[in-house]
């Protein structure tokens, strides 16, 4: 039996034996402490800065529901389909689009012709196959004039999966907005002066068609096309042969009516249906970054297949950039929201000044927390000052063609714009970019008669065409022209294209079309698209 004393003893040298903790030690485990509180002080600040992101998200969301304005993609698309098929324009122009014959057997193609107008005088026989060639294709775009209704077969989520695939969509609109410019020249070369109106006719209205798509490339590619159109105005609108003029038609002439023309003219100034597309387009752009932000939580693109299976670092970034995207798309919908009210706006300077403006050098934290807004914004302030160009085009095409209307009537053009009011126009249109709101300038007595804008900068400068030092238009120096006897030669060579539009829109297009090649697609193929 053990002594208890003995006991005590061993008790005493056991703790004897055991060495002391060092202080190290003691400061290790304040650190770990330490860091452990900061890590869930962290946590708590990202559980925090997740919610109020998505609280704010979600107000936002239910702030455009309220207002009745379509937030989701499969809204629109549910719009689109409930169109039917024998109201809808769009069904029968994509027909045409896919019927197009692009070239002869001999291998000229139309658009050529675009490239070079004088192209007609030497092979008009190439030009009269190829129309006959594409009499169907013209007889659709006829027929879909008519239609109320348009719902195009690429539908807004489809256009999301994949914005890139599906480009060749816009170019084949391209390709027949550029055949029916052959269509229009061609007449009107051949004496057929009541067709080539009626042509114009199908492609102003096939260009407000494609301008009913809600995303912001299909307003680019309708801008083009009816800049196109509207160049054939400027080209020959002055010499347009009309029934009932005081002068004879001359040669085999058959001349257009008149109420063709004075149908064109009220479309033309009535600006309420691109205002109208150009605000859906703006939702539908809104759309689209929700979209993105919806791939993101899903870790697929957007409407479509998975992404690549994430690392565990990756999975950690994106929890933690999760509010950050959020927040940005926050800011991309009010700025889209933004611009489409601006959309409604009388002038450019009533809309120029609201526009947020991209920092030359923003910082590296900026930069990182807006990787979405920092680079819509430039080229959505950019489309808005593209889109009051159009409403001026638009307007001095109208006005050309009133001009030419009393100048049948009476032999000779008006002194001032007013005297086209009110039989001819019911108002003098204004200068879409004036900032104290004035009409459209006329320079009737200049060496090349002009209609003019005062353009971007708001300035007038007396309708002047500014050229850089390496040839092409300076916008920044420039007026808007639009020419009523056709440009000049030394105008198309330069780069201008009389009102600026149709290039600098086209340039536009070809910035969202850089891989794709379908306005010549086929040509070293088959003839047929």
């Amino acid at each position: 039996m053990t002594d208890p004393e003995t006991v005590s003893n061993i008790g005493q040298a056991g703790c004897q034996d055991e060495e002391p903790i060092p202080p190290r030690y003691w400061w290790l485990k304040r650190i770990l402490a330490t860091i452990g509180v900061l890590v869930l002080a962290l946590a708590c600040l990202r559980w925090w800065w997740g919610w109020e992101a998505h609280r704010r998200l979600q107000a936002e969301i239910e702030r455009y529901q309220a207002a009745g304005q379509l937030v989701y993609a499969y809204e629109f698309d549910k719009e689109m389909d409930a169109v039917p098929d024998d109201q809808n324009t769009a069904v029968l122009l994509e027909r045409a689009m896919d019927g197009i014959t692009a070239s002869t057997a001999s291998g000229v193609y139309f658009t050529t012709f675009i490239d070079g107008p004088g192209t007609f005088d030497t092979n008009m026989e190439a030009a009269t196959e190829l129309m006959e060639s594409n009499r169907d294709v013209l007889d659709l775009v006829r027929l879909a004039r008519d239609r109320p209704q348009v719902a195009w077969s690429q539908r807004l989520k489809g256009s999301i999966v994949s914005l890139n695939l599906n480009i060749g969509f816009w170019s084949r609109q391209r390709l027949l907005a550029k055949l029916l410019w052959f269509s229009a020249t061609y007449h009107y070369r051949t004496g057929n002066h009541a067709e080539a109106v009626d042509t114009m006719h199908d492609f102003l209205r096939f260009s407000e068609a494609v301008d009913t798509h809600p995303m912001l490339i299909s307003s680019l590619v309708s801008w083009a096309c009816y800049s196109l159109g509207c160049s054939l105005i400027e080209e020959f609108g002055s010499d347009l042969e009309l029934v009932g003029a005081q002068s004879e038609p001359s040669g085999q002439v058959k001349p257009a009516h008149r109420q063709q023309v004075e149908r064109l003219i009220v479309e033309m100034i009535d600006d309420r249906m691109p205002r109208e597309a150009l605000v859906r387009t703006f939702y539908g752009e809104r759309a689209y970054y929700l979209a993105i932000l919806d791939s993101a939580y899903r870790r697929r693109m957007p409407f479509g297949r998975p992404l690549p299976k994430p690392t565990v670092w990756g999975r950690v970034s994106d929890f933690l950039k999760r509010p950050l995207l959020q927040l940005d798309v926050i800011r991309v919908a009010r700025y889209d929201t933004l611009l489409a009210e601006a959309a409604m706006s009388a002038t450019w300077a009533d809309v120029s000044g609201r526009l947020p403006v991209r920092m030359h050098q923003p910082s590296v934290i900026r930069e990182a927390s807006r990787l979405l807004s920092e680079i819509e914004i430039p080229s959505h302030n950019r489309s808005i000052e593209l889109f009051f160009r159009h409403l001026a085009q638009r307007r001095m095409a109208a006005t050309a063609l009133a001009i030419r209307l009393f100048e049948v009537d009476n032999g000779f053009r008006p002194r001032s714009l007013s005297e086209l009011v009110p039989e001819y126009l019911t108002h003098v249109p204004a200068d879409s970019f004036s900032p104290d709101g004035a009409c459209i300038r006329y320079k009737p007595d200049a060496e090349e008669a002009v209609l003019y804008s005062v353009g971007a900068d708001g300035n007038d400068n007396g309708g002047v065409v500014a050229l850089r030092p390496d040839g092409p238009r300076d916008g920044s120096r420039s007026d808007m022209l639009f020419y009523l006897d056709g440009r000049p030669e030394d105008k198309e060579e330069s780069g201008s294209t009389g009102s600026g539009q149709a290039g600098e829109d086209d340039q536009n297009v070809e910035d969202k079309e850089a891989d794709s090649k379908e306005d010549h697609a086929g040509q070293s193929g088959p003839q047929r698209r």
